[in-house]
């Protein structure tokens, strides 16, 4: 947090506008969280992966899932379904816990800030009254949860199963691999982080 000191140089008028103001921001910034490679549907004796296949990319060609503009997540399949291949039978493949480091869900920004003022009155600043404004992702990002098998429904699951289309009368993707789905982009739900938001803070000291 910075505040804005009196500077002796400047007309007083000037200060008295300047001066006491709280410029605050708070900002963090990481790699996407791992994916849950899909496990494989053979029925050997302990449950494994999916086999990655050499030369595929892991997410549909044209789509970087940390930036929305390449993909609409209402009827983009983000993952490729080609990417991965069941475990042979009577073979060993991994186990259901390796992850792979370039195969993560969308980054996560967090970027908030804040701006405050002391208005100080009295003799010798004997009464403040402090306003503050508090902002939460500030730069009103479009941010997408971490994607589970679970949420939404076998986002990471079954590669070999087809989407589905069950809402816009029959366009836009429900569930299924690699699918955000309606429930990403529907406000106010656990999958969606929500857009930008303020708070103002008021307090009187005497």
């Amino acid at each position: 947090i910075y505040t804005v000191p009196n500077a002796s140089f400047l007309p007083k008028f000037i200060n008295v506008l300047s001066k006491d103001w709280q410029l605050g921001w708070y900002a963090r910034y990481q790699s996407g969280p791992y994916l849950t490679p899909p496990v494989s549907p053979t029925a050997n004796f302990l449950s494994s992966e999916d086999i990655r296949v050499p030369g595929q990319p892991l997410y549909t060609p044209g789509v970087n899932i940390n930036d929305h503009s390449t993909f609409n997540a209402y009827y983009t399949q983000v993952l490729n379904p080609n990417a991965w291949a069941p475990c042979p039978t009577n073979s060993v493949c991994a186990s259901t816990s390796v992850l792979y480091k370039d195969f993560r869900g969308p980054r996560v920004p967090s970027e908030n800030a804040n701006i405050g003022r002391h208005f100080r009155v009295g003799k010798e600043g004997k009464y403040d009254f402090y306003l503050r404004g508090e902002f939460i992702n500030i730069f009103n990002r479009t941010l997408f949860s971490t994607p589970t098998p679970t949420t939404p429904a076998t986002f990471t699951t079954n590669p070999q199963n087809a989407p589905v289309k069950g809402a816009g009368g029959g366009t836009i993707y429900t569930s299924g691999f690699g699918v955000f789905g309606t429930a990403y982009l529907t406000p106010n739900t656990q999958y969606a982080n929500p857009g930008r938001t303020g708070t103002i803070i008021a307090r009187f000291q005497f």
